[in-house]
């Protein structure tokens, strides 16, 4: 089975690679141990630094709000993700960020999220929380196809 590496190295590329809401980097760093070129984007200054500690020059890392890229050129990544952080945002907010995304890829988006915990007691505390996640799931798949 072929993978998007398979397809870089056979052309002699690295992929460029955009990880909006890095975080600690981890989904940066798997694409980085893959010999892409990585840039991941977080506006949390401490979650940048346990990123730049655990992969140093291996990631580029840009301290910014997600919708304050436009220093950067159109499709200027072949792909761009978002691993765990799209629920965190209010629907208005994530559409700006998902139509960003598309934006600045030249090929793919790739969103990474989880199957949500039916335990009452997590239900009761994203409620208590004010939580953006029972939202996102009604309203991911339809804003994705938006986007195509």
């Amino acid at each position: 089975m072929k993978t998007w590496s398979d397809e870089y190295t056979a052309a002699g590329a690295s992929p460029r690679v955009l990880d909006i809401g890095t975080g600690t980097g981890n989904l940066a760093g798997s694409f980085a141990e893959r010999e892409a070129v990585v840039t991941g984007v977080d506006i949390s200054s401490g979650m940048l630094s346990q990123a730049r500690k655990r992969y140093g020059s291996k990631i580029t890392f840009i301290q910014a709000d997600a919708l304050s890229l436009g220093g950067l050129c159109d499709n200027s990544f072949d792909i761009v993700t978002a691993g765990f952080v799209l629920h965190e945002m209010p629907s208005d907010y994530r559409v700006k960020v998902l139509l960003e995304m598309k934006r600045l890829a030249n090929r793919f988006v790739v969103v990474v999220d989880y199957i949500p915990n039916w335990n009452p007691v997590v239900a009761a505390v994203e409620k208590i929380e004010g939580s953006y996640y029972h939202q996102f799931l009604n309203e991911i798949t339809g804003q994705l196809r938006k986007l195509s």
